[in-house]
């Protein structure tokens, strides 16, 4: 193959254990002795390029959209990048087809976007987006997105709004893992191990995971016992940066939004990006018989379904306070590892620590009202249910100035927004976060200032909508 003239020659350091390969020979990380050309072959070009949307309008709220999102271009053949994704969304919009021509209506309207231009800087949804910011702002329930479907068998992985991923992880318990999956060989370079035969036999992927949501929880726990930490209690999610489609629609115009993949035991994919991207790699190594794929779909459609279909929307704003004040304490972390300790950053640290707790208090008390009327017995009207909803909508915009993070004004989320040293993953309050980066002590305090504002702004709504639920 390509790589075996290139890694057989090069020397120097032992590559780890943990990076031999399956090439007869043991592996060498360089420098050299081996020198490769490589030769670049690009066109610039401009050309249009199309998104392809559909819907499916609701009954009683069709001015209320869950929307679903998944992109279509791919740097090559795309077996994994985009079209594990594209192959779902196509099913999905299959069945869902199938149920409005028995007769089915979701609540709300259910938007099926295809995107074009992800791979060039996540184009096709971020121009829908900006052109379309008012109706989206106003209509939008929440953003579910999938890019890469499956890129491993090991577990599953949730990026999500804190207020989404309570409902998210919950559906998962719903939604069945093939059991010809569970019991896959555990791949040889996976460490930890899974249930093996009671005959010695090779470990397998996760005997007795019978849904998603456990089969997700045993690769978190496995992870965890390297490091000798005890099991998660439940499945955790990850907060939302970039990297896909539902950044415009989360950074930009404040939706609460997703992305769901089934994931490997390591960082990322080995064909990523690649020409051995392709249809054979999914359908003969990577998910054979596509039971995953299949999983995966039927999580999605269930989660926007459900969303589609509930009266008073799933949201839990108590998971933001929590995220909250994991980033004060990581904040207070690197402002002493840094020495940046101050008296004027002590003051800092205390404002924004009131807003989170005040924000926490009023995320509870609506959650409790919520509950009553969730399990009320008795006819709620609908104007109440509406007003409810929007107010459940706006405290996510509420986290949002139209002004912008300072110094990158297009990301406008005063909660997460990518880290400016960790490529796509989130820094919670990244306005005060790059002032910390940049050891900038007036930053800090400005980027505290701002975020207290809009902390303050979305406590207000939910202290007013707790009186009205």
């Amino acid at each position: 193959g390509d790589a075996e003239p290139i890694l057989r020659t090069l020397a120097g350091m032992k590559a780890p254990e943990h990076w031999q390969g399956g090439l007869p020979f043991e592996y060498y990380i360089g420098p050299g002795p081996v020198k490769v050309n490589l030769f670049v072959n690009s066109s610039y070009i401009m050309t249009p390029i199309w998104n392809v949307m559909g819907m499916i309008e609701g009954s009683e709220e069709p001015d209320r959209w869950v929307v679903l999102g998944n992109h279509r271009d791919a740097w090559t053949f795309g077996g994994v990048d985009p079209s594990s994704g594209s192959a779902p969304m196509a099913e999905i919009a299959r069945a869902v087809g199938d149920l409005v021509r028995a007769g089915w209506r979701p609540r709300r309207s259910i938007v099926l976007g295809n995107w074009d231009a992800e791979e060039w800087a996540l184009v096709g949804s971020t121009e829908y987006v900006e052109d379309h910011y008012d109706e989206i702002r106003n209509k939008v329930v929440a953003y579910l997105n999938v890019d890469e479907a499956v890129v491993g068998q090991f577990s599953f992985r949730l990026l999500s709004t804190p207020s989404l991923s309570d409902f998210l992880i919950n559906v998962a318990k719903h939604i069945p893992i093939p059991e010809h999956i569970q019991e896959r060989p555990l791949p040889s370079f996976t460490a930890g191990s899974s249930a093996s035969s009671e005959d010695g036999a090779a470990p397998v992927l996760c005997r007795g995971c019978n849904t998603v949501y456990e089969y997700w929880l045993h690769g978190q726990s496995v992870i965890a016992s390297r490091s000798g930490s005890p099991p998660p209690p439940s499945p955790w999610s990850s907060n939302v940066g970039s990297g896909s489609d539902y950044t415009p629609f989360f950074q930009f115009a404040g939706v609460p939004s997703c992305d769901l993949r089934f994931t490997g035991d390591y960082p990322e994919y080995g064909v990523y990006h690649s020409n051995y991207d392709s249809y054979t790699y999914v359908s003969a190594h990577l998910d054979p018989g596509f039971g995953l794929h299949k999983a995966l779909a039927q999580y999605w459609g269930a989660a926007a379904m459900i969303l589609a279909d509930t009266e008073v929307l799933p949201f839990n704003y108590a998971a933001y306070g929590v995220e909250m004040k994991r980033g004060l304490a990581k904040f207070a972390a690197e402002v002493e590892e840094k020495g940046l300790t101050s008296g004027v950053l002590k003051a800092a640290y205390t404002q924004l620590s009131s807003a989170v707790s005040a924000f926490s208090d009023a995320a509870s008390a609506l959650n409790s009202r919520l509950a009553s009327l969730r399990s009320s017995s008795t006819s709620v009207s609908p104007s109440r249910i509406s007003e409810v909803n929007d107010a459940l909508m706006s405290a996510e915009r509420a986290f949002l100035s139209s002004e912008g993070l300072p110094g990158r004004e297009w990301y406008r989320h005063f909660i997460f927004a990518p880290a400016m040293d960790l490529g796509y993953g989130a820094a919670t309050f990244p306005a005060v976060m790059d002032g910390v980066l940049n050891y900038n002590s007036t930053q800090i305090e400005e980027g505290v200032r701002l975020t207290v504002e809009r902390i303050e702004a979305a406590t207000l709504i939910l202290s007013s909508t707790a009186t009205v639920a």
